[in-house]
């Protein structure tokens, strides 16, 4: 669904909902204000995660555990990790998901945190919201150059 186009998706939208049960409700999640405010949806804005719940996440979808990592010399990397991760679930959850696929080679995870991709920022915008797109570009990036170049678009 492209969320620039509001009468064409949420023309689709508003048909899918009107043919559903009753009582049916949909949650629309964005980083942008006025997406909510177009459609006059009841905003709930999410407080960015705690350095903890952040850690709990990651450790969680890498699917690894404190002792294990501490044992291979990789929490004080893993940890700087999910500090650059900004306490965002998605880039959490994307970043996990490839340390999570690496072996447990102090070298892979070393690579993957001093990666300049984390200093990339986004192009300047008016948007409010800029400066937590920033902060998801680098670890989506850092998923996608993990792809076997035939992935890649």
């Amino acid at each position: 669904i492209c969320a620039h186009d509001y009468g064409g998706w949420w023309g689709d939208l508003a048909a899918i909902l009107l043919g559903g049960a009753k009582e049916s409700k949909i949650l629309i999640t964005n980083r942008k204000v006025e997406v909510s405010q177009a459609i006059g949806a009841k905003i709930h804005k999410l407080p960015q995660m705690s350095f903890d719940e952040s850690w709990s996440l990651f450790l969680c979808v890498a699917k690894k555990q404190e002792r294990e990592l501490e044992s291979h010399h990789l929490k004080r990397i893993g940890e700087k990790i999910v500090v650059k991760c900004g306490g965002l679930p998605l880039v959490l959850q994307t970043v996990g998901s490839l340390i999570g696929t690496k072996m447990m080679t102090k070298g892979d995870w070393e690579t993957n945190e001093k990666t300049e991709i984390w200093e990339w920022k986004m192009p300047a915008s008016t948007s409010s919201s800029s400066e937590i797109c920033g902060s998801i570009l680098p670890g989506l990036m850092l998923s996608y150059d993990d792809l076997a170049h035939y992935l890649r678009v």
